[in-house]
C-alpha cells in the first residue's frame, strides 16, 4: 500500500486483515480477464488502486477527517470491488440476453452487479459479515447512475456519512483519466469503435489531476499537430464528465461546508509529439452525431411538451446526457424548461416566441 493512501490510516486488525484478502481477490479475477469489454476504458486493478490513490489527490483533508476508520474501511474495500460488476454481469440483471442488449449495457448497470457479485461470490461475501457486506455492496453499486434519489428514510440503516462515502468514490473513480490508467498495448491490440476510442484517447496524454483550492485541475499535453482536436475531446469526454459529477456531489458536500468549483484543464503543446491522425475524423462524426441529436429533440418538442424522462426515453439518451444537450438549445432560446410537481418539462419555443424569451434572460443575466 501506498504511504498516501488513506488504507494506511486503518489500525484496526481485522479491517486491515478484510482488506488485504480484497485486494488479493480483485488482483487475481482482473489477472484472469486482462482484456475484458475493449469497449470501455480499462477497469483492472491498475484502476482500482488509482482510485485509492486518487484520495488523497482530490478530496481535501476537511472531509477526510470526518470520517471514522470504520467509514475508510469501507471507502477502501469499495475502491477495489465496485468495477468487478464489469466482469460478470448475471442474466437476472439484465432485460434481455447480453448478446441482445449489447455490451454498452455492462457499463449502465456493472454498480448493481458488482453489489450483488459482493453478496452472492463466496470469495467475497465470505469475507464481511451480513452489516459490512450490505455497506460496501450499496457504496459499489452508487459509484454509478443518478445520486439524487439518496434520502434520509432510504438509508436510514446506513452509516451517518454514507452519503459522503458515495461522493468521495465517485469523484475519485471519475478522475482516473491519466496516462496511469491508458496502456498503450491494449490500445494498440483492440480494434475499436469510434466511440470507444474517443474515450481511450484522451487518457495517454493527461499528466495529472489534481485539486487546487477547490478546483479539480486536469493537466495535459498534447502533440502540437493535434493539439485542436485533443483539446476538444478533452473538453468533451473527459472535463464534461467531470462537471457533471461534481454536480452531482456537490449538494451533498454542501452539508458538510465544501463544495467544488467548476473542474478546468490546463492544456499545453508538444511539437515532438507525434500526431494523431485519426481523432480530426472522427471528431467531425461526432459533431455531425452531435448536430443530429439537437435536430431529434426539436423534431420531438415539436411535436408535444415532454416531461424530461420521456424525452430522453424518446431520444435514447440518459437525463444527465439530455441535460448537456439541451442547455446550448436553452441559451439560444429554441427550447423553454418550466417546472411542476412532477418534474422538469420541456417545450419547442416557436419562432415568434424567441426574441421574448432571449430579451428576458439577457436582462435576467
Amino acid at each position: 500500500m501506498r504511504k498516501k493512501d488513506i488504507s494506511c490510516k486503518l489500525r484496526n486488525k481485522e479491517f486491515l486483515s478484510n482488506l488485504e484478502r480484497v485486494e488479493k481477490y480483485t488482483q487475481d479475477i482482473w489477472q484472469k480477464d486482462t482484456i475484458h469489454h475493449p469497449e470501455f476504458t480499462f477497469h483492472g486493478i491498475k484502476h482500482s488502486e488509482n482510485v485509492v490513490e486518487n484520495i488523497s489527490k482530490v478530496i481535501p483533508v476537511e472531509l477526510l477527517n470526518v470520517l471514522s476508520e470504520r467509514d475508510r474501511y469501507y471507502l477502501c474495500c469499495a475502491c477495489y470491488l465496485h468495477d468487478i460488476g464489469m466482469l460478470f454481469v448475471p442474466d437476472k440483471l439484465l432485460p434481455l440476453p447480453l448478446d441482445t442488449v449489447g455490451k454498452f449495457v455492462v457499463r449502465k448497470i456493472h454498480g448493481t452487479a458488482s453489489r450483488y457479485m459482493i453478496h452472492t461470490i463466496p470469495e467475497i461475501s465470505s469475507i464481511f459479515n451480513k452489516t459490512d457486506r450490505s455497506i460496501i455492496g450499496k457504496l459499489c453499486e452508487l459509484h454509478t447512475g443518478d445520486i439524487s434519489a439518496m434520502t434520509e428514510s432510504n438509508l436510514k440503516h446506513f452509516p451517518k456519512h454514507f452519503p459522503l462515502l458515495v461522493s468521495i468514490l465517485r469523484i475519485c473513480d471519475a478522475c482516473d483519466v491519466t496516462k496511469k490508467r491508458f496502456s498503450e498495448q491494449l490500445f494498440n491490440l483492440m480494434k475499436l469503435e469510434p466511440e470507444s476510442y474517443l474515450h481511450w484517447v484522451p487518457m495517454q496524454y493527461i499528466d495529472e489531476v489534481s485539486l487546487e483550492g477547490r478546483e479539480i485541475v486536469v493537466y495535459a499535453i498534447v502533440p502540437a499537430i493535434s493539439e485542436a482536436g485533443i483539446k476538444f475531446l478533452i473538453e468533451q469526454m473527459v472535463i464534461q464528465k467531470l462537471n457533471e459529477e461534481v454536480s452531482q456531489v456537490n449538494p451533498i458536500l454542501e452539508e458538510y461546508g465544501f463544495v467544488y468549483g467548476t473542474v478546468k484543464s490546463e492544456v499545453s503543446s508538444d511539437e515532438y509529439l507525434p500526431p494523431d491522425k485519426k481523432i480530426d475524423d472522427l471528431i467531425s462524426n461526432s459533431k455531425r452525431e452531435e448536430k443530429t441529436l439537437e435536430l431529434k429533440i426539436l423534431s420531438s418538442l415539436s411535436e408535444k411538451s415532454m416531461r424530461e424522462a420521456e424525452l430522453a426515453e424518446k431520444i435514447g439518451i440518459s437525463t444527465m446526457g439530455l441535460r448537456n444537450r439541451i442547455f446550448p438549445l436553452i441559451k439560444k432560446g429554441m427550447v423553454y424548461i418550466r417546472e411542476n410537481n412532477k418534474g422538469k418539462i420541456y417545450e419547442f419555443l416557436p419562432v415568434d416566441k424567441r426574441k421574448v424569451f432571449l430579451e428576458d434572460n439577457d436582462e435576467k443575466d
